[in-house]
């Protein structure tokens, strides 16, 4: 059955990946599961500033999407409520006389962690639901009772990611969710970024000025990683700035009469040249 007529149904996996540091910039590896989740739910929310004029309302400007989440589950393992709440395990002695404690301080942090639901599809595929950087900032309620210690509840909110370079394909920095069906059915794997790539020039806002430099020139390209060099002719910039992951600012260095290359370089390679990136002196 073709992807786009198929339906995801029943969830059957839950998995927090914690970033390594509270920075929360680059992914972590660890995969804590979630073997009893019941739901995951999702809740986009914006906040909208209504921007009126001659006593009308001509239109409302979004403040950005954000991601509101909610996850039901029976039993939690120390190592889940940990990438949750914080905190820490320790762990003593060995075999049948082992001891976990779980210990919360009153100065320990909640977290950042990726969170990862998976559905099976109608057609054998799957269906996953991915939240980059997310963090319980609602209450954590715990039952103990019959027998069992439950957290059958969590909820939070889902924040722009801070990790930069591409996933997938596409430049990950900023996303707050994933929406992801396959074909056929895969594992939950933690995020990771795709191999480097050198940056791209694909347009100058001038394209030619005087020998003496000094120009202000807009690049408009693909500019990952970090940058590290950025040349005209050659020669460094006298100054840039990157702007966005788009867009590149700089100013020319003085150079001798004729056409020269605007070269962008990261810790990957070089960008390419063409007419597209020629800078002209006169």
């Amino acid at each position: 059955m073709p992807l786009g007529n198929t339906l995801p149904y029943g969830l059957r996996d839950v998995k927090l990946i914690p970033y390594p540091t509270l920075a929360a910039d680059t992914f972590g590896s660890t995969l804590i599961d979630l073997p009893v989740a019941r739901t995951y739910s999702f809740n986009e929310t914006e906040d909208f500033e209504d921007l009126r004029g001659d006593d009308q309302l001509q239109t409302s400007h979004g403040q950005g999407a954000q991601i509101e989440w909610e996850l039901e589950s029976g039993g939690v393992s120390f190592a889940a409520y940990c990438a949750i709440a914080g905190g820490q395990v320790v762990e003593s002695g060995i075999s049948p006389n082992q001891v976990k404690r779980y210990r919360k301080k009153v100065t320990d942090q909640r977290p950042f962690f990726t969170l990862i639901g998976q559905s099976i599809s109608d057609s054998g595929g799957d269906f996953q639901g991915l939240i980059w950087r997310a963090r319980a900032t609602d209450d954590l309620e715990h039952e103990l009772g019959d027998g069992q210690f439950l957290t059958p509840g969590a909820s939070g909110t889902g924040f722009p990611c801070k990790a930069t370079g591409l996933v997938g394909g596409l430049e990950v920095a900023d996303s707050v969710y994933d929406f992801i069906q396959r074909e056929t059915i895969g594992n939950i794997a933690a995020p990771t970024l795709d191999a480097g790539v050198a940056p791209t020039v694909s347009a100058l806002s001038d394209t030619g000025g005087t020998i003496a430099g000094g120009e202000i020139i807009r690049v408009t390209g693909y500019f990952p990683g970090t940058i590290t060099t950025v040349t005209v002719g050659g020669t460094n910039a006298t100054d840039w700035e990157l702007e966005s992951i788009n867009q590149l600012v700089l100013i020319t260095p003085a150079h001798a009469a004729g056409a020269s290359q605007v070269v962008v370089t990261n810790g990957t390679g070089a960008s390419a040249t063409g007419a597209f990136s020629t800078y002209t002196y006169a």
